[in-house]
């Protein structure tokens, strides 16, 4: 090994001053291969002459290692080889080094600094779905008018209850209209009538932090009802479920008569989407459809539809009949029934007959300072027939609680 105190050493000798020693390592290789030049050979000789048992042990180290060498074979390398290897060695280094920017930056961003974004990141994306996420505020629905019986049985309870004006039902309550109809309030502008015969459960009824997003998912398990839904944002969602079918809206106004067997939808504004089974339909202003326990979606056109126009008894739903008697939908006429003088003959038949007569009114008069929907949405409802189907087509019956089993009714009462 050679001597610990060898240091390499510059030719003026500088590097010999620091590490006190005047010859390195590197100079006694080159004396004893002959490769020095004369003024390095001189100081060298001098410094040998004196002993410096240093230096003298790195000799012996040299020669035995210059010794093996020629017993092992020294092979001189390809000069190609040797060229390449030097060039790579001497050749500075092709990295790119970051610039002052790149270099501060890097300094900041500190570990801590990370952990710090990644957390103010988790906390504005929270944020922003708590604004946006429907889930979050529940509401309640707000009574807005009750006619007759009107019943709410809260989550939980066993017993019904009577329902008055200002009343507020939350989420899970249940309530009916055995004999009346009422007017429930969900959201601004979103409402929904309830007629004679309904029955309504309160699944889900929330919205956004701020308000923006809704969501109204409402269970429909009997009766006729009316529902008007405004234009809803993108996240928000309404959606009805029945016996047998499942009805999505964002913005429209619409009724459904639901039964075990089937539900009918009417839309009367907007689009409404009915789903029964595996089969779902888009209908449009001016088309109904009956969503079957089992089997597709049937769409027909409503009786505001141009297909009925003219021929009152083709085709679906007809437009009009001299009564009010269900047809053969089992829809009944927009038409309300008063009584006409004695003697007198309706406007629909040829002999006169004794004793007070009925004759047909549309019922747009009667309905249109009652905030009630109009004839063509009454008949477009889907009722059940009534026990006056058998009636003769030339007679009409008087309407009214005592008559009808569903859609809306006259206040007050049947007409005088």
């Amino acid at each position: 090994m050679p001597g610990q105190d060898a240091r390499p050493v510059d030719k003026d000798g500088d590097e010999c001053k620091v590490n006190r020693h005047p010859v390195s390592l590197e100079n006694l290789a080159d004396w004893e291969d002959g490769r020095l030049d004369p003024e390095t050979r001189r100081r060298v000789n001098e410094h040998l002459r004196t002993g410096c048992p240093s230096c003298q042990a790195d000799l012996r180290w040299l020669r035995q290692f210059k010794q093996a060498a020629r017993v092992q074979g020294y092979v001189e390398p390809p000069a190609e080889l040797a060229r390449r290897a030097k060039a790579l060695y001497r050749a500075p280094s092709a990295r790119a080094v970051p610039g002052r920017f790149a270099l501060g930056s890097l300094r900041r961003f500190t570990p801590a600094r990370a952990v710090l974004a990644a957390l103010l990141l988790v906390i504005l994306g929270g944020v922003l779905f708590l604004i946006q996420a429907p889930t979050v505020l529940a509401h309640q629905a707000l009574v807005a008018a009750a006619q007759g019986v009107v019943q709410a049985r809260p989550v939980g309870a066993p017993e019904w209850h009577p329902v008055h004006v200002g009343d507020r039902l939350s989420e899970g309550d249940e309530v009916q209209v055995p004999d009346g109809q009422a007017t429930l309030s969900l959201f601004a502008g979103c409402r929904l009538d309830l007629s004679a015969g309904a029955e309504l459960k309160i699944v889900s009824l929330r919205s956004g932090l701020l308000g923006g997003t809704l969501r109204v998912t409402l269970l429909q398990d009997t009766g006729v009802a009316h529902y008007d839904v405004p234009p809803l944002a993108r996240l928000s969602s309404f959606t009805l479920r029945t016996p047998t079918g499942l009805i999505t809206c964002q913005a429209g106004r619409f009724s459904v008569n639901a039964r075990a067997n089937e539900t009918t939808v009417t839309v009367f504004q907007g689009t409404v989407r009915a789903a029964g089974g595996l089969h779902s339909t888009m209908l449009s202003a001016g088309q109904a459809a009956v969503i079957p326990a089992q089997g597709p979606v049937q769409v027909q056109p409503t009786p505001e539809s141009p297909a009925n126009e003219g021929n009152p008894t083709s085709g679906g739903i007809p437009t009009s009949t001299p009564s009010g008697h269900p047809t053969s939908t089992g829809v009944p006429l927009p038409t309300q029934a008063v009584a006409a003088p004695a003697g007198t003959t309706p406007a629909h038949t040829g002999t006169p007959e004794a004793g007070p007569q009925a004759t047909t009114m549309p019922a747009t008069e009667m309905h249109a300072t009652q905030g009630l929907p109009t004839p063509s949405e009454t008949a477009a409802m889907g009722q059940s027939p009534t026990p006056q189907a058998a009636a003769p087509e030339h007679t009409a019956q008087p309407s009214g609680p005592s008559g009808s089993t569903g859609g809306w009714q006259r206040p007050g009462g049947p007409a005088d």
